[in-house]
């Protein structure tokens, strides 16, 4: 029986901000980008580091800057396209509100520390969410059981008793080895229709 549902934020609850802001830094930088995904690929290198806590932000940021060749100064305009990058998804506020009626809901985000905390108070997730979970807090992304070990943990739920959501299928494929439900997002309009099929709206 399921009693928690657990949210992506990025690519699900919220825009895929990290795709739209490469594309941004591409047309503003003027670099190709391909070499902006290989930077900001959230499962290797820098990205990986910065999310799961074991780099700063001016580590980061002095990484990136330098392998873009770009001045650093310029950092904190490329972090303010990212961080507003991410708008909320049209409709799905509707069902995180509908499903937290009968569940748990948890928002299970692998960003870094700066947009996260950007998003956290600009948009209130503690109010809508019981649960939120950042991999820069648990030390590991979604690819490692420990991120859905910790947000189990959280909501007081067993693997079994959880469904989620996410956009990428290395991620749910990490979170069905656990033994979690999954459902892969692709539209607002498609998980209407696969929560109604599963029966938690």
């Amino acid at each position: 029986m399921i009693r928690a549902v657990i949210f992506d934020l990025g690519g699900v609850y919220f825009t895929n901000g990290t795709t739209l802001a490469i594309r941004k830094f591409s047309k503003v930088l003027g670099v190709p980008e391909k070499k902006l995904l290989q930077l900001f690929n959230p499962m290797d290198g820098y990205a990986l580091e910065y999310r799961t806590g074991r780099m700063s932000r001016d580590d980061f940021w002095g990484n990136v800057t330098r392998a873009l060749n770009v001045k650093y100064s310029d950092y904190e305009k490329l972090e303010n396209i990212w961080k507003n990058s991410y708008r909320p998804l049209v409709g799905m506020q509707s069902i995180v509100n509908q499903v937290r009626k009968r569940y748990k809901v948890a928002l299970l985000s692998g960003n870094v520390p700066e947009v996260a905390e950007y998003m956290k108070k600009k948009y209130r997730l503690s109010k809508h969410f019981d649960v939120c979970v950042f991999s820069f807090e648990v030390g590991f992304n979604k690819n490692h059981p420990k991120m859905f070990n910790d947000v189990l943990k959280k909501l007081n739920v067993r693997a079994d008793e959880c469904l989620f959501i996410d956009d990428k299928k290395t991620y749910t494929e990490t979170a069905r080895k656990l033994g979690i439900r999954t459902v892969k997002f692709s539209s607002v309009r498609e998980l209407k229709k696969r929560l109604r099929q599963i029966g938690v709206l």
